[in-house]
């Protein structure tokens, strides 16, 4: 299964959003993929339910980096595109984004 990982851009903008939960971001505007930046495309075998898959991944970028990825952490407000949709990083957990994302159309 392909996956993105996409961070807030360092812009003005995108500075208020940074590591804020979801039900802030909801209520100051709302994921706005104009903000983002994708910083890392792979490849994962996907776990019997998204939620294995999106846990697979926050291990992957928080304790295992691939090798050729240099950025931080995998951390709140950070996006999670799947070939079966859109995830939130949230302070516990992960959120479906409600609204169809074409991530990799980028």
């Amino acid at each position: 299964m392909m996956y993105q990982i996409l961070m807030l851009k360092d812009s003005e903008e995108a500075a208020d959003k940074r590591f804020m939960r979801y039900e802030w971001t909801t209520a100051h505007g709302g994921v706005n993929l104009d903000e983002y930046e994708t910083v890392y495309t792979g490849q994962i075998e996907p776990a019997e339910t998204a939620a294995e898959t999106l846990e697979a991944l926050y291990i992957l970028f928080n304790v295992n980096r691939p090798e050729d990825y240099s950025g931080r952490s995998l951390s709140v407000s950070d996006l999670v595109a799947l070939d079966i949709g859109t995830y939130y990083c949230d302070s516990t957990g992960f959120r479906r984004l409600d609204e169809q994302l074409t991530i990799f159309d980028r």
